[in-house]
């Protein structure tokens, strides 16, 4: 139960933030690599903060997370307990739009267009589209 209970927490803390959206894909990433990558299946909310959580989050994350006493210490992974969340990426906007891809493959196949030049590349690419959706991505 704590294994999907902590990533959808911290994921919300994450998602939530006023943080760029660089800085939430990079958090993100971390978050989906300890429950995919880490070869001791032991996850430390704690750890996890220090390691990767930038400064400007950390606050947030030590008031909705690390509060709460089920998280005070390390827990055992469960991943039958995640269901899809490990399997599939989605990318949410606040009008409720939802952008969704298979997560091993979802950063070579999607990406946010941030400047005038990288728009000005996928437009000459016959092989990308380029989509406008009002709003940024994370918010909820």
């Amino acid at each position: 139960m704590l294994t999907k209970s902590y990533y959808k927490d911290t994921e919300n803390v994450i998602v939530n933030s006023d943080v760029d959206y660089e800085t939430k894909k990079e958090c993100l990433n971390a978050l989906r690599a300890i429950y995919k990558q880490d070869q001791i299946g032991v996850i430390d909310p704690v750890e996890f903060g220090e390691r990767f959580m930038p400064e400007d989050l950390r606050k947030d994350y030590s008031a909705n997370v690390l509060s709460q006493p089920k998280y005070e210490r390390k827990f055992t992974r469960n991943l039958a307990l995640m269901g899809r969340e490990l399997t599939k990426r989605v990318l949410r906007f606040r009008n409720k739009i939802v952008v969704q891809a298979p997560e091993d493959n979802f950063e070579d196949n999607v990406k946010v267009i941030t400047s005038i030049q990288e728009a000005e590349q996928i437009i000459k690419d016959p092989q990308s589209t380029l989509l406008k959706i009002n709003g940024t991505p994370y918010h909820q």
